[in-house]
């Protein structure tokens, strides 16, 4: 999907970093259709077997394929979020300086039962690097004259990557560039990489800006 021409060129690009893990994991579990059946004996079951890795092994390789797909794109006046099927536009003029944060592991933010991530964020359940910083609503109006202001929890953003440190550090260059103050810009730097730990209610809580409630 290509960008509107209200964010200007691209200055940097960064692709979610995948964690090996997961896509090992996704692997192995395409073929336990074939290996369950199979442990059982009988020629008739190999038909069973094929059919259940072939659709198994589909929706694995269907989700290796959209969640690595995630890019994330520094344009001369906005952020750009792409991932198969999605796309979300944001002005750096809409991001809150005060909600950048890094993180070494972010894995803690992620339930051991199920391993289900949300789907808004752009993330492996065994990722480690990540950036997040809170944009507006995805539903908000943007463009030329439009510039919505953050909304913690439905603007929050999430994004694995090895690149998370260079990534913050761009971004508060260019909100500097748009007018933020320099010491608001680099108020969150002073952080560090988080590493959030604990029950995951209280992990996820550590993020600035995942909850709706959220103020720095």
């Amino acid at each position: 999907m290509s960008a509107p021409a209200w964010l200007g060129p691209v200055v940097r690009s960064y692709r979610m970093t995948p964690a090996p893990f997961d896509i090992a994991v996704a692997v192995v579990v395409s073929f336990a259709p074939c290996a369950a059946l199979l442990s059982e004996g009988g020629r008739e079951r190999w038909a069973w077997a094929g059919f259940g890795t072939l659709v198994v092994g589909t929706l694995a390789v269907a989700w290796i394929v959209w969640s690595t797909s995630s890019t994330l794109h520094l344009h001369a006046h906005g952020v750009a979020l792409r991932r198969i099927g999605e796309r979300h536009d944001i002005p750096y003029g809409s991001i809150h300086p005060a909600s950048i944060a890094t993180y070494s592991d972010i894995s803690g933010v992620v339930s051991v039962v199920g391993r289900v991530v949300p789907h808004a964020w752009h993330i492996h359940p065994t990722s480690t690097g990540a950036i997040s910083f809170v944009g507006p609503s995805p539903g908000a109006v943007r463009g030329p004259g439009f510039t919505p202001p953050p909304a913690p929890g439905d603007g929050f953003v999430l994004f694995a990557s090895r690149h998370a440190e260079e990534i913050a550090q761009e971004l508060r260059v260019a909100l500097v560039a748009h007018g933020v103050p320099q010491h608001l810009a680099w108020w969150s730097a002073s952080a560090g990489p988080r590493e959030p730990g604990g029950l995951v209610s209280a992990a996820r809580d550590e993020m600035p800006g995942y909850r709706a409630d959220w103020r720095p």
